[in-house]
């Protein structure tokens, strides 16, 4: 009996911690972009869990980094870019500002 509570506690701590996902680790893998205010985003986002990504757009790939619940993107050609950003189920999406209007995109991850 004792052996099988062990084994059900062992159980639910790995469920658990499964569960607590960095937010880099949350956006490894890759998304498709469904739709934007704006055509000015990338048609998909790759990341690695050595913290690098990839884009459809030409030169946009490097680095990225997270701190709150905003991500920089730093570019091996392009100059680095920040947004804010939320993930909800398989969902991310993406604000920023720019020319002085508030863009979005949201991308699934498939």
């Amino acid at each position: 009996m004792k052996k099988l509570v062990s084994l059900f506690l062992i159980v639910i701590i790995c469920i658990s911690l499964s569960a607590c996902a960095t937010p880099e680790e949350k956006l490894v893998g890759r998304w498709e972009r469904v739709s934007e205010n704006r055509n000015v985003f990338a048609s998909y986002l790759e990341f690695f869990s050595d913290g690098t990504y990839t884009s459809s757009s030409a030169n946009h790939q490097g680095s990225f980094s997270i701190s709150g619940n905003r991500i920089m993107f730093q570019g091996i050609l392009v100059a680095s870019k920040t947004f804010t950003y939320e993930i909800k189920g398989n969902k991310l999406t993406l604000y920023t500002d720019y020319e002085g209007n508030n863009v979005y995109a949201v991308y699934e991850k498939i």
